[in-house]
Order: structure tokens, then C-alpha cells, then sequence
């Protein structure tokens, strides 16, 4: 497997053609930099080596990267044979300008409708009913994390959410000498603990009222406004060195004993596995609020139409097959702290104790919520990390003009 990897977008635009797979490769681009995401795609690499494709690995750090790369590309007429991404609704647009080719007859002859979640098969449907996205592993951006040594050593009990008892155990890590809150301050990150207030606060109702009603009496009530205020409460708990913190490197502070408390998505308990602790014992996790609400989050392979193409290649749905099969699901998983797309894959023989408290909140009637970026488009998502990155960054921001600067990037009405 040859991999490229590149230093920034720049790279790309500047020499476009010389980075270009030759016809019989196949480019996958990727964000995947941390030790158990490329281990996880490497399951999936081997797998297409092993069918006859030859896999040109393109890994660019950071997914707001990654998505520059592949749409610099497709807007060049020279698409990679498949990207990777999150559930979103770029697919849409660039379905709407024939960008995308369906990858249907994969997933009609691997029954992914019949074992997949409805609404992750509405996410990776596009308007005409056909599927266009393989799901590759489902997690909740919305689990806390905490050092159970740092916890026990001072007597700290989990907490439920982010309640008084959430911040007492703060305050007791903080007189200890130790980081309180190992934070990721930037606009990638910072969606997913405003996210994981916002739901314990508001459950469903107000998540859909927000996000996909996009209603300004929503954004500009009570819970909205005790999420931002909670929100900008964890600064006084965390590490000048946050800003820009990657969330694999904020894990690692946690790990050590260096910090005690990490919110972050289900995927950074393959970060503590690599570690080498063990679920239970050296670290605990729970989803915050007295019921276990998750977002549907997952990672996607995407399939750029090919010039000279009207529909798939055999090597892209070959690709999708594999992706979709339950064995290779269950191999896939396993080093990433995520859950199988597909309710026939067996969990891993490694699941420890946070992946079944996914699976279990996963499987809960009412539980599952959409992920935002699936109800906002690319621009208002952009726009409301900015603003809740700036809130964050600047202590001098108000809680009101947060808000207004929520409404105008969902444009509430």
C-alpha cells in the first residue's frame, strides 16, 4: 500500500495532475492520522488488496482538509475513486451537480437497508431513493471520559451529566494540582461538547427544534442559552495549551494521569485502549443526562463519478461490498472504540465496557438523535463552529451575542 500524504490543501492545488493515481489505481482520500483510525482502514485496504485493487492511500490531516482536497478535485474533473468523510449533507449538492456516483447495486445485494438504521439510510440516500455513501462504523460524539485512578484517588463518583456534581469533581481535580478538563479548543472540536450540553439539556425536542427547525424562539431559549453558559464555564477548568489541541493528544493527557475528565466522541476509547487501559478499571465513560440520548455519527466512504463514467466502476463497488460486509464491520471496529453500522455484524471481541454503553444507547427505542451535520448544510455548520469557536477563545464574548451569532449561522427563523 503506497501512502501520500500532504503537508496542506496547497499541495494538491499546486500540482494537481503530478498527485493523481494512474487508471488502474484506485486513490482513497482520508483523514484517518491517529494510530487506531489507520489501523482500522488498513482492515479495509488489505481487504480490497486482497480482491485485486490496488489501493493508493491519500491521508490528509484534518476532515475540513480532507473535504478541500476532494472537492478541488472533483471540481477539476479529476476525482479520486473514493473519499472518506462524515455523515453530512455535502452529498446532496454534490449528487444535485453529478458529482457522486450510486453505489445501489452494492448495497441492494448486501441487504443494508433491511440491517442498517433508518435514519442512517436516509443519510446515505440521496433524493432518487439510491444509496451513494458506505457506512463504515457508527459512534455518539457525546461520551465523557475520565481517569478512574485520578477519580478514585480523590474519592470522585461519576457523575450523571453536566450538573453540580460534574463540576464539584472538577473542582476537587483542580485543587489537586492536576488539568481538570483535557480540552480540544478548535473549531472541529469544539461542536462536540456544546453538542453534548446542549443534548443532556434539551433531549430531542429542543435538538429538533434547533437543528432542524431551525427556530430562533429554540435558539434563543433557556436551554440554548444554559449550554452556552455551561459551555463557557469549563474554560476556568482547562490548560492554556487547549487551543488548537488535537482530540487524540487531549486523550493522551488522560491517559497519563495529567488530566482527569476528556468530552469527546465514543472513538477516543480506542485512543485509551492503545494505551493500554482497560475499560472499568483504568478508565470509565458515560453518555451525560438520566437517559443515554446519541447522535447518529458515522464514517463514510464516498464515490466521485469517473470521467468517462456514467455509473460505478467494478474496483467502486467492489470497495462498497467490502465495506458493507458484517465480518469485515466487526475487524473494522475494533481498534476504534465504534459500533458495527449493521445490527447483523458481531461487536468485536475486544468491545470493552464504554462501546457496550454505546451499543446499548444505540439500540434504545427514542434514543437516537440526527447528527447536525445532516440536517445544516457545509456553510451553516461552518459558521456555527466559527462562532462557538470564537465564544470559546474569547472569554470578553457574552452569552448574547453568541446566541445572535448561532441564529444568523443556522439562519433561524
Amino acid at each position: 500500500m503506497r501512502t501520500v500524504y500532504l503537508a496542506g490543501v496547497s499541495a494538491l492545488v499546486l500540482g494537481l495532475a503530478g498527485n493523481l493515481a494512474v487508471a488502474d489505481d484506485f486513490e482513497v482520500i482520508h483523514h484517518y492520522t491517529s494510530q487506531t483510525e489507520a489501523e482500522a482502514l488498513k482492515v479495509i485496504a488489505d481487504k480490497f488488496t486482497e480482491a485485486g485493487g490496488t489501493w493508493v492511500d491519500n491521508a490528509v490531516a484534518g476532515p475540513p482538509n480532507t473535504r478541500r482536497v476532494y472537492t478541488t478535485q472533483m471540481q477539476a474533473g479529476q476525482p479520486s475513486q473514493a473519499y472518506s468523510t462524515v455523515t453530512n449533507r455535502d452529498h446532496l449538492d454534490f449528487i444535485d451537480q453529478g458529482m457522486l456516483t450510486d453505489i445501489d447495486a452494492a448495497a441492494t445485494s448486501g441487504n443494508w437497508r433491511e440491517n442498517m438504521p433508518q435514519p442512517l439510510v436516509d443519510a446515505i440516500s440521496g433524493p432518487d431513493g439510491k444509496i451513494y455513501i458506505a457506512p463504515m462504523a457508527l459512534y455518539t460524539p457525546n461520551f465523557v471520559f475520565y481517569n478512574k485512578g485520578v477519580f478514585d484517588s480523590l474519592g470522585i463518583a461519576e457523575p450523571v451529566g453536566f450538573g453540580d456534581d460534574f463540576f464539584a469533581a472538577l473542582d476537587a481535580v483542580k485543587a489537586d494540582g492536576l488539568i481538570p478538563l483535557a480540552f480540544s479548543g478548535d473549531a472541529f472540536n469544539i461542536r462536540f461538547p456544546f453538542e453534548a450540553i446542549l443534548l443532556e439539556k434539551g433531549g430531542p425536542d429542543v435538538w429538533d427544534q434547533v437543528w432542524n427547525q431551525r427556530s430562533d424562539a429554540a435558539i434563543r431559549s433557556d436551554v440554548v442559552r444554559s449550554a452556552f453558559e455551561t459551555l463557557g464555564r469549563l474554560r476556568d477548568y482547562t490548560d492554556e495549551g487547549n487551543i488548537g489541541r488535537a482530540w487524540n493528544l487531549s486523550a493522551n493527557l488522560v491517559s497519563s494521569g495529567e488530566a482527569a475528565v476528556q468530552i469527546m466522541g465514543s472513538w477516543a476509547d480506542g485512543e485509551y485502549r492503545a494505551a493500554g487501559l482497560v475499560a472499568g478499571t483504568d478508565f470509565g465513560c458515560f453518555i451525560p443526562g438520566e437517559r443515554d440520548y446519541v447522535q447518529l455519527h458515522s464514517d463514510v466512504m464516498v464515490f466521485p463519478k469517473q470521467p468517462g463514467s456514467d455509473g460505478p466502476t467494478e474496483d467502486q463497488l467492489k470497495l462498497a461490498s467490502i465495506i458493507g460486509d458484517p465480518a469485515v464491520e466487526t475487524l473494522y471496529v475494533a481498534p476504534r472504540g465504534a459500533l458495527p453500522v449493521r445490527r447483523d455484524a458481531a461487536l468485536p471481541d475486544n468491545a470493552d465496557a464504554c462501546l457496550k454503553i454505546g451499543y446499548d444507547a444505540f439500540n434504545a427505542d427514542g434514543n437516537l438523535v440526527p447528527n447536525p451535520r445532516s440536517l445544516i448544510t457545509q456553510q451553516q455548520d461552518g459558521e456555527y463552529r466559527d462562532i462557538v469557536n470564537e465564544f470559546w477563545a474569547n472569554p470578553e464574548m457574552s452569552v448574547d451575542e453568541v446566541i445572535d451569532g448561532f441564529a444568523y449561522a443556522l439562519g433561524a427563523s
